[in-house]
């Protein structure tokens, strides 16, 4: 038996879509498997990987991420499109002359 091993840290985040209007935290996060910033929660995981080879490993803290305001956001250009697309049309009232 080896005595030495790898072990490393990992970080990784899962969104959690969420459609009620309650929900603590609810926000836009990217979601990976569609591809675009979606309304959900996110949590962040840090694991220890204990057994490279056979990827076992344990997870040592889980947070669901905090939301920020949409003026908080990063600018980039999935925020911007999914920011544009989000915007609903105005009625214009019509103006008296």
């Amino acid at each position: 038996m080896n005595s030495e091993r790898t072990i490393i840290a990992v970080i990784a985040c899962s969104f959690i879509k969420k459609s009620c209007k309650k929900t603590e935290g609810k926000a836009s996060f990217y979601n990976g498997v569609a591809g675009r910033p979606e309304a959900g929660l996110e949590i962040s995981v840090i694991s220890l990987v204990e057994e490279v080879e056979t990827h076992l490993s344990y997870s040592v803290s889980v947070q669901q991420t905090p939301w920020r305001l949409p003026t908080e956001l990063p600018k980039n250009s999935l925020t911007a499109q999914a920011q544009k697309n989000s915007k609903k049309p105005t009625k214009k009232k019509a103006s008296r002359s």
